[in-house]
Formats: C-alpha cells, structure tokens, sequence
C-alpha cells in the first residue's frame, strides 16, 4: 500500500480515501466475493461444455471454442459488476460531504478544487482497477484452453479500466450535483442506462455484416466502428482504442464538471468545460467523417457491394448533436446588470473573455463557433482521404445498389395529387423497381453551403428560443427541460400527424414541424427519393426543405429576441438596487 502510494501524486484527500478504503475487512471480502462469483461463472460454463461434449461425443476438436466461452463470459460479467460497483463507489463522495457537513471544511482548506475531485476520483478508479487486475489468473484459463489471443485480453482489458473511469466520474458529478445520496446515486443509474444502452447498439452494429441502410443505420454503424472497430481516426489499432480515447475525454469532461460545482464562481470553469465539450465533439466527429468516406469512395472496390449514403448525409449527425447540445449551452440565468444591459451583455459573449466564461450571453457564440468547426473538421476529412475536391462540389457517379437515390436523381414529372390535396412529382419507374442503369448521382455544386445555411440558421434561431426561456422563467433547469420538450414535439408531432389509412383525408398540420426539424432538412439534402415519403405530406412538397427550414428558424429567433427585449423593458425587478456581488463580478 505504501508503494501505491509513493507512486500516486502527493494528495491529502486521495491518501484518506485510498486509507479508509484498504483498511479494514470490507475491500478484501468484495475482493474475494467479486473473485468467487466470476470462478462459479466459470465453472458453470465449463460444466455446460463438458455436458455437451460428452452428449455429442466430441473432445478435443472443440476445445478451442470452451476458451472462448469463458473469455466472453468472464468480460460480459466484469463489465455488470463494474456498472453496478463503480457508481455506488463514487455516487455518494461528495453527497456524504454535504450531508455530514464537512464540505464547507474541506472547501476552506489550502486544498484546491480540481485536488478534492481528483482525489476521490482517482481512489475509485484505483480500487477498480485492482479488481480487474486480481482476475487475470483468471484469464490464463483461457489462454490454456485456446481461442483466445492477448491482443483480445488487452483490448477488453483496456475499454473495463477505462469505462470504469468514465462511470466513476459519471457518479461524482451527480455528487457534485445532486442534494443528497439517495438523488446521486439515482440519477447516475439511469443516465448509466442510456449509457449502457447506446453502447450496446453501437457495439452491435460494428460487429454485425454491413448489408447498408439508410442515414440513421449507417449513423449507428459510424459511431460503432469509431469506438469498438480495428482502426481510429484511419489508423490501425486494437479494437476498443477509440471506445477508450471517449470514455478518457468524457471522464474528464465530468470531473470538470465536478471541479465546477465546487467553484465559489463556478462561471470562471465555462471556458474549460467547453473547452473540453469542443474537442470530444470534434474527435468524435472527425472519426465518423473518416469512417464515412472511406466507406463512400472504397464500396466499388469491396467484393460485397454495400449500400452507403453520400458523404453529405454525414452531417446529419452534426445536426443531431447541435439539437442536443444548444439547450445546455444556450439556457442560464441573467443577473439584474445583465438585464438592464441586454444589447451590451450579448455584444461581450463575442469577446474572447466572454467566450471563456459560462455566461449565458456567450452561449450562442460558443455554438456557431462549434459549428463552423464541425463544418470544417467535415472538409478537412475529405482532403485527409485525398478527395478534397469533392467537399464542396459534392459526389458524381453511377449508383451501385438499388433504390440508392442522390439528392437530384433525373425525374419523370408526373402530376400526381397528393395526400394534402397538393401536386407533387413521382419518380420515374426505373427508380421505382430499382433498375440503376439510369440513375446517376449529381449532387448540386455548393451543396455544402445549403447545410451549413441549415445548421447555422438552426443554431441561431434555437439559442435566441433558449435565451427567451431562460429570461421568462429565470431558472436554467426549467430553461432547459422547456427546451428538450420542444425539441422533442419537432420530432413526434410529424410522426402523429403523417396521412391516415384513410387518403382521402388531409395530413395534419403538425406535419409542418418538420420544417423546424434540421436533421430531416439535412436528410432531404443527402437523400431526396428516401424523403419522399414525408415530402408528399409537406404543404410545400419537393420543395428545397433546408430554405424553408433556415427561414423558419432565423423567423424563431428574430421573434424570440423582439419578445425578450419587449419582457425586459416591463420587467418590475430592473427598476430595483443591483445586489453587491453581482457588482463584483
């Protein structure tokens, strides 16, 4: 223990914590429970295997697959246990501080507090990692059986230490955030369910055959093979290397976050935490882009001929991620200076301090920034495969598959009435069976800046919509669950209000909120024949989606700021005394 410790950065409360935790009979019996329940898995499917063998009277020449057996039955164990130890280690740290009333104790010391966070973050972790250590005699089972190869263990090896990371501090934030234990460790399960459950599909979608799909299945495979494939940001490594790099930035993206909540200012953290939001966000991005085209430009040449989107149809996970993360960035609360002096407070969230701080007012810069930055990290992909030249022209060519559509594929124009009571242009019938001798992919010159219009014009109008919240209701919470609920009807209403069985009668005309949807304009730009299904619903049918979506959301936020300003100027609470610390801001 003493070594341990030599080794660890000098941290008072990292020494307590690892001290507390070793001494003591509790650490050993998990040690020897953790061990003991994966020995009786073990044994289990050893029995199930000899049972087998001797019903169907083979030996050895199967032996190869009892290893692999209990490799995977020993990991898929460890990564339960981990997603049930790691949160109840790290869940109550800073809560039971509160609770026992020695935060404020703590927070008066010399001690900083990225110290504090790091300390009984790093004791977790530590006592995580030496449970996976303990089971690697374990581990020389199956390497004795065969089927297993040590580039297998390491892989496993390296995503259980660092997913434990990640949920240890997934749990320390809901410390840091939470009232008391019993809401902490709540809330890090079920957001660790989400968690759980994205990973599972990603995982499975980069270890299932590529048979092609649409933008959402293709989306899922991208991030799957980014964090559980053979190669990262187009470099060969182990399996589980970019699963690993994720999980390193957003465990440290909460512990900042942690870090933050501890702040007398926690503000003075905002340059930090976007900081670090802004670089996982382009990491993440860059390595779907590379997976998307080499995908794209590499399909002729692969024996299987698979079914791929354009590389435009990537940016729609862009979209996706801006509607995610402007109600986080974009919601906050205005102090009574602030207020008084709205044309001045939006002007300074342009500054470079303002921009470094977490001020509400540098929140839409800090977006529109982030999205020319996706943008970019887009056309530089595309000069990193050795095809810059189509970035901004857009892909040409035949289609390989059937029924895979360009956004101009040459249409015969067919008056046909619609659903709505509208005309709209059906497809000629060789897109129709399938037939792809005369469909020929011609995207539009400059079809990067038709996105770019959407999602800028997206990121503008949903963070003055934001900014209106946060001054009518004065609580970030509410701000932003307001905001979340709103995007949530731009993405159902259009579902409830699609043409019944019934065609004679009209579509509903919550069908026009996917005029407010991006990622659907984005969609139409990738793929128009595959939108045509939610095109002829459209008042508006065939119609460049991504105009009337850009004008729709600059609309949204001219009348969100009119409204504010008009809210502001009536506001009884500007007319009293600015308190003494926001005059020390």
């Amino acid at each position: 223990m003493s070594l341990v410790m030599r080794l660890l950065p000098d941290n008072p409360v990292l020494t307590k914590e690892m001290r507390v935790r070793m001494r003591g009979a509790k650490a050993y019996w998990i040690l020897f429970g953790y061990l003991g329940f994966l020995s009786l898995v073990m044994l289990s499917v050893y029995g199930v295997w000899m049972r087998n063998v001797a019903a169907a009277g083979v030996g050895a020449s199967s032996v190869g697959m009892i290893g692999a057996s209990l490799f995977a039955s020993i990991v898929s164990t460890q990564v339960f246990l981990a997603l049930f130890i790691t949160p109840a280690i790290t869940s109550g740290s800073l809560t039971i501080e509160k609770e026992q009333r020695t935060l404020e104790m703590l927070t008066m010391t010399g001690l900083s507090s990225r110290s504090v966070v790091v300390g009984k973050l790093m004791a977790a972790v530590s006592f995580t990692a030496l449970m996976l250590l303990t089971t690697l005699p374990l581990m020389s089972v199956c390497f004795m059986l065969g089927g297993v190869d040590p580039a297998m263990v390491a892989s496993e090896y390296l995503m259980l230490l660092m997913g434990s990371f990640l949920i240890g501090a997934l749990g320390l934030m809901w410390s840091s955030i939470a009232k008391n234990t019993t809401q902490a460790v709540l809330f890090t399960y079920m957001t660790l369910f989400f968690l759980f459950v994205a990973g599972g599909v990603a995982f499975s979608a980069a270890h299932s055959p590529f048979s092609g799909g649409g933008v959402g299945e293709n989306a899922v495979r991208a991030f799957g093979a980014s964090w559980f494939g053979d190669s990262f940001l187009g470099l060969p490594v182990i399996e589980g290397v970019g699963f690993a790099i994720f999980c390193g930035l957003g465990g440290i993206l909460m512990a900042a976050v942690a870090m933050s909540r501890l702040e007398m200012w926690p503000e003075r953290k905002g340059g930090l935490l976007r900081g670090l939001t802004a670089l996982i966000v382009g990491v993440q991005l860059l390595a779907v882009y590379q997976w998307w085209l080499n995908a794209w430009f590499s399909r002729t040449a692969q024996a299987v001929q698979t079914q791929v989107q354009t590389p435009i149809s990537s940016l729609t996970i862009l979209g996706a991620l801006l509607m995610f993360l402007t109600p986080i960035f974009a919601t906050g609360e205005l102090t009574l200076r602030e207020s008084r002096q709205l044309g001045r407070t939006l002007r300074g969230g342009w500054s470079r301090r303002g921009l470094g701080r977490g001020k509400l007012a540098s929140g839409l810069p800090f977006l529109l920034l982030m999205t020319l930055g996706g943008l970019g990290l887009y056309v530089a992909s595309f000069a990193l495969v050795g095809q810059g030249r189509h970035a901004f022209e857009g892909v040409r060519g035949k289609a390989d598959t059937p029924m895979q559509s360009p956004l101009f594929t040459p249409l015969t124009v067919d008056k046909t009435v619609g659903f709505n009571g509208l005309a709209y242009p059906s497809a000629s019938e060789d897109a129709i069976v399938g037939k792809t001798d005369n469909i020929i992919y011609n995207e539009p010159r400059w079809v990067l800046l038709r996105s770019a219009t959407a999602l800028l014009s997206f990121v503008v109008g949903m963070g003055l919509f934001c900014l209106l919240l946060s001054v009518v209701l004065r609580n970030r919470w509410m701000a932003w669950l307001t905001a979340c609920l709103f995007l949530a009807v731009i993405w159902i209403a259009p579902e409830m209000g699609k043409t019944p069985l019934a065609k004679s009668q009209p579509a509903g005309y919550s069908v026009n909120f996917l005029y407010l949807n991006t990622v659907q304009a984005l969609y139409q730009i990738s793929d128009q024949a595959a939108f045509s299904s939610l095109a002829r619903e459209l008042p508006m049918a065939y119609q460049p989606m991504w105009l009337y979506s850009s004008f729709a959301w600059l609309l949204v936020g001219a009348a969100s700021l009119a409204l504010m300003r008009f809210i502001l100027r009536r506001d009884p609470r500007l007319r009293q005394d600015t308190p003494y610390e926001e005059l020390t801001l």
